[in-house]
């Protein structure tokens, strides 16, 4: 598949499946950390997911408090969006057990960057917006807040400078640059051998 038209097409597939996968993502992530479920953002990511879950919860039941659902969901959707790039790029279907690496790597990748950049929306409101209760606000301090506290209690502020976010953003990359890109390549290798 070659050409702007193709690329475009690739392009496309990738921004759509990933704006679900990272719906699909805080909606876990969210759940996780208790988040108020009022919350406008909140909300507006429920209403957003429900429509698939609630058929996909008659299949995957809750266990134990976890919505299996949503994550089976993430899983899906990841596979069928890896699966669609290979599939159009080499009119080849991927090999699975590579594909299963690169998903699961795909989703560590995705989680990192909602963290990643929840902290730095963290960090540059409590300059700019100290007291706001905006509710943006509310749900990345909610995200970010478990890490947060750890790391302050590890770091305390410094002449009233907050240091603690800095080894958390090294050490996402870190993350990112030492465990998922490594696993990103060999996934996509492994999917795409004899292709």
């Amino acid at each position: 598949m070659n050409g702007p038209a193709a690329e475009g097409g690739l392009f496309l597939i990738q921004v759509l499946f990933d704006f679900f996968i990272i719906l699909f993502m805080l909606r876990v992530l969210l759940q996780l950390v208790g988040a108020n479920f009022y919350n406008p953002l909140t909300q507006f990511v429920v209403r957003l997911t429900e429509p698939v879950l609630k058929p996909m919860r008659r299949l995957v039941p809750t266990a134990r408090k976890v919505d299996l659902a949503v994550l089976v969901t993430l899983v899906i959707f990841t596979l069928i969006k890896l699966a669609l790039l290979v599939w159009l790029q080499y009119k080849h279907p991927p090999h699975l057990t590579g594909l299963l690496l690169w998903a699961l790597a795909d989703l560590l990748r995705h989680a990192e960057n909602i963290f990643f950049f929840a902290l730095l929306v963290e960090i540059i409101l409590s300059w700019i917006a100290p007291m706001s209760r905006h509710p943006v606000r509310e749900v990345v301090h909610q995200l970010t807040a478990p890490v947060m506290n750890v790391a302050r209690r590890v770091i305390p502020p410094i002449g009233g400078i907050d240091l603690s976010p800095i080894p958390i953003l090294l050490g996402l990359k870190l993350i990112e640059i030492v465990v998922v890109h490594p696993m990103m390549q060999t996934g996509a290798m492994l999917a795409l051998a004899g292709h």
